[in-house]
């Protein structure tokens, strides 16, 4: 057995011993040389035993009484230069003893040691020893009572381990985290000025772009001057990348408005069915160009409680994509039905994503590997927005895909009937449980 296992072995028998003597005295005054004689075995085990620093001392006069090897180790006196000669303040810093006997306001320095232990009860207690040739160490000592063979408090035992690894692990852990909570705070910091950067360049770019398009569209109409073929063709080549620029640009704004506040709009019954159509009619002269085939199925009047701005943008932000991702002759079919909930489903035979990369669909700036590699234009911000304004209207948004096969996008918002029905349903529990508890 280790000198750290007998020590603890040795100072449980101990405390036992002094708990049970304290509690069955007078029925083991008979049996007082038995006890003393099983007393002094403990005392010799703590005495031989290294690791925890334990000591005695007297009651009467604070002068220690016995002095085990691992106080040796921790305090660097040896048991014969303290028995019987020195009071247990050696061991102590005095001005930590005042401190703490003023703020408690006890009548001396004894008391602030051993007046848990005075009373019959065990103390725990952060202390500073000072070793043999001054230098400091810091221990944790428990401080208990030592009752004789009549039950009577004859002194103390003091048990305490160097606890300077545990306070260096502690400062480390702190500095750890002090320095985590800086960096997360410059993070915080970084964070706001990206999006006031990304806020402010944007509102500036988006004048200056809205002015180019305006005077491309009046070149384009010929308003200005008929063009010939070739100057046609570069103006329309300026408009495309104008109007995919604003798109980011616009995109960008939005974003910034999201990280600021959640999204809000003010909402109203409107007519899905409705915003589907007007999306529709956007995305047609786009998907005409491409010679893509759009083909659709929408349920009227399905009415749900939203934006029509919101929503109109969300159907575009996922209808431009199927239109962007399908090659020539491709197909894109939306469904719009009535279920639980109003479902939105665009499917189209495009390139698909990769299995790697659905994960990630909805992350900021992302796009997918075959995407890159076929340098389709777009900024990886679409279906970000698409979920965070869908969020706001309590609806969801999923997205299946296989390379080679296309794209399916399943989009739910509930119905204005169906929260009725369930408002319905929590106002008829409420009345009941209402009812029972009267």
């Amino acid at each position: 057995m280790s000198t750290n296992a007998v020590g603890a072995l040795a100072l449980i028998l101990l405390a036992a011993a002094n708990v049970v003597g304290f509690r069955q005295t007078r029925r083991w005054r008979g049996r007082a040389h038995a006890g003393q004689v099983a007393q002094q075995r403990i005392q010799s085990l703590l005495l031989a035993s290294g690791g925890n620093a334990v000591f005695g001392a007297s009651i009467k006069d604070g002068l220690i009484t016995f002095f085990n090897k691992g106080a040796e180790e921790l305090t660097g006196y040896r048991a014969d230069e303290l028995i019987g000669k020195h009071s247990v303040l050696i061991l102590h810093q005095v001005d930590e003893i005042d401190a703490r006997m003023k703020e408690l306001d006890l009548p001396s320095r004894e008391a602030v040691l051993i007046g848990a232990a005075r009373m019959g009860s065990a103390e725990t207690l952060t202390w500073t020893f000072l070793r043999k040739g001054g230098s400091p160490v810091p221990v944790r000592m428990t401080i208990s009572p030592e009752f004789d063979e009549a039950g009577q408090i004859v002194g103390f035992i003091g048990i305490a381990r160097d606890i300077t690894e545990e306070l260096r692990n502690e400062q480390e852990i702190y500095e750890s985290l002090r320095r985590e909570r800086e960096m997360v705070s410059k993070l915080h910091s970084m964070a706001e000025l990206r999006t006031e950067f990304v806020q402010n360049v944007s509102h500036e770019m988006r004048t200056p772009l809205t002015n180019i398009l305006g005077y491309t569209e009046l070149l384009l109409l010929g308003d200005l001057g008929q063009l010939d073929a070739q100057q046609l063709k570069t103006m329309t080549v300026v408009e495309i990348n104008g109007r995919r620029l604003l798109d980011l640009v616009d995109d960008l704004l939005m974003l910034t408005r999201f990280d600021a506040n959640p999204v809000h709009a003010e909402q109203s019954e409107i007519d899905l069915t409705e915003v589907i159509e007007g999306a529709l009619e956007t995305i047609r002269p786009v998907a005409e160009r491409a010679r893509v085939t759009v083909t659709f199925d929408l349920e009227p009047g399905l009415l749900v409680m939203g934006n029509v701005p919101q929503l109109e943008r969300v159907a575009i932000n996922i209808l431009s994509n199927a239109v962007k991702f399908t090659p020539c002759d491709g197909l894109i079919n939306i469904g719009l039905t009535r279920a639980e909930d109003a479902v939105l489903t665009i499917c189209d035979t495009g390139v698909g994503i990769p299995s790697d990369d659905l994960e990630r669909v909805f992350d900021r700036f992302f796009r997918a590997e075959n995407a890159l590699e076929q340098a389709i234009p777009g900024t990886g911000l679409g279906l970000i927005i698409a979920r965070e304004i869908l969020d706001a209207h309590d609806g969801s948004i999923t997205l299946e895909s296989e390379i080679g096969r296309g794209t399916a996008v399943t989009i739910t918002i509930p119905r204005v009937d169906s929260r009725v029905g369930a408002n319905e349903v929590a106002t008829d529990a409420q009345s009941a449980a209402l009812i029972e508890s009267t």
